[in-house]
């Protein structure tokens, strides 16, 4: 399922599905290099922000759709959820850039974060 699926809200997307790209280092890489320019470049800045909306959207659309589905708590709030997941990536994204973590080190903790939201 892609972004723009999880957006309309259609069943069977994974935040993992999303998130789990951390174990990536090039996109990593990527990521960190468009941060650095963002911070110098208001309008790399807007697009950046824009994007990460995107993503928060999307992840939120899936958790969404997995309280439907009866795969997650339902008490879950979407949004708190959805920031908290990419706040948890992006700081396990820059330990891994770092050498402070393994992408499958990366990968379990995320795992572990998501099976607390399951009944």
């Amino acid at each position: 399922m892609d972004v723009a699926q999880a957006q309309r809200g259609e069943h069977g997307a994974e935040p993992r599905g999303l998130v789990v790209g951390v174990a990536d280092g090039r996109g990593l890489l990527a990521a960190s290099r468009l941060t650095d320019q963002a911070l110098k470049d208001p309008e790399i800045a807007e697009r950046f922000r824009l994007g990460h909306a995107q993503l928060r959207d999307a992840v939120s659309a899936m958790i969404t759709a997995g309280q439907a589905d009866g795969d997650l708590h339902a008490d879950l709030d979407p949004i708190r959820e959805a920031d908290l997941l990419l706040a948890l990536v992006t700081g396990l994204g820059d330990a891994v850039l770092l050498g402070h973590r393994t992408p499958a080190e990366v990968i379990s903790l995320v795992d572990h974060h998501l099976s607390r939201l399951t009944p």
